[in-house]
């Protein structure tokens, strides 16, 4: 292989560019949840807190909202992973898509039932 080729079979993948806390903070959450579906966790994880920072206390309803309407199965989940389940905030807002049938199985598999 020459330098910079990848084993047949395997692609690079590039990291996504790294974004300000003003960027961060002026996306929606549905553009937030697919950019971090690209990232490693640590680093979707640190971008999802600077975002929930920025936004406050409409952050979980925002994630909510985008659990709910999205039909990937994979940005679902991530956008559980999102709730802090140290805040009260999020344990509200994870209590009612648990009544939701579009979020409850999914809510479950989380490990927050």
């Amino acid at each position: 292989m020459g330098e910079g080729s990848e084993p047949a079979g395997h692609q690079a993948v590039e990291a996504p560019v790294a974004l300000t806390e003003a960027e961060l903070a002026a996306m929606d959450a549905d553009r937030l949840l697919e950019r971090c579906a690209e990232q490693d966790e640590a680093s979707a994880a640190a971008e999802m807190g600077v975002w929930r920072a920025a936004h406050g206390p409409t952050a979980f309803a925002e994630v909510a909202r985008f659990a709910q309407s999205t039909s990937d199965p994979g940005l679902r989940m991530l956008a559980l992973a999102a709730f802090d389940p140290e805040d009260p905030a999020a344990v509200e807002v994870v209590r009612g898509l648990r009544e939701d049938p579009r979020t409850a199985p999914y809510d479950a598999m989380a490990g927050r039932a």
